[in-house]
């Protein structure tokens, strides 16, 4: 199995330990198993060589069972279709994309949850499978998002995907006040108003949309 390939792999269970701007300061053992990306170590960012080399270090650590262990979790891995490898790397991708003060708050309330009783819990969890499929992944956008995107539901029908990653960080932007102006806009503009005010949305300055939505509040 190619070392470099190891390599990535690891870089989805460690943290970050330290970088360096140059490849030849490297310690000697981590040259040689990060070897094939040489040439592409200037381009790296200062993150993407921090974590090869802390990937590096922890295979370097390994003894021979655990590295066994993590070639076999590759190939069960790679021997996956590629739609149930997509599925499971969606919660992982969710979870890279919220800030941090949203990490911290489902920290804490994964902590609360898990002190629930289990009747508890599994009401909880029974009353979130009931919700429409497309309300349980707004979710995945996180504790800070995902409400205020519930609530203006209707401005995030129908919209064209090409528009969607643009129209959440709209959303992600505003101030409070703004987001609860979009939601009442969301229930009282019809389709066609509300696809014209999603591209005036995006196509504005991040300082210029709450003055949009309040000028289209008061129309």
């Amino acid at each position: 199995m190619k070392r470099l390939l190891i390599a990535w792999v690891l870089l989805g269970l460690l943290g970050v330990a330290y970088a360096t701007d140059e490849f030849d300061a490297l310690p000697a053992a981590v040259r040689g198993l990060l070897d094939p990306a040489r040439a592409q170590w200037p381009q790296l960012d200062t993150g993407h060589r921090a974590a090869l080399v802390t990937a590096a270090q922890r295979w370097l650590d390994m003894d021979p069972a655990q590295r066994s262990a993590l070639r076999a979790r590759m190939q069960a891995w790679d021997a996956q279709p590629a739609t149930v490898r997509a599925q499971r790397r969606a919660p992982f991708a969710a979870w890279q994309r919220l800030s941090a003060a949203d990490q911290r708050r489902v920290r804490l309330s994964a902590a609360a949850f898990a002190q629930l009783p289990v009747e508890r819990q599994q009401a909880l969890h029974a009353a979130f499978s009931r919700l429409p499929a497309e309300q349980q992944q707004v979710w995945w956008l996180g504790p800070g998002l995902a409400p205020d995107v519930i609530a203006a539901g209707g401005l995030f029908a129908f919209v064209p995907e090409s528009e969607r990653a643009a129209l959440l960080d709209v959303v992600r932007d505003l101030p409070p006040s703004s987001r609860m102006q979009l939601a009442q806009l969301s229930v009282r503009l019809n389709a066609p108003q509300l696809a014209a005010l999603r591209r005036e949305l995006i196509g504005a300055a991040p300082e210029q949309r709450p003055d949009l939505i309040e000028k289209a509040l008061a129309q």
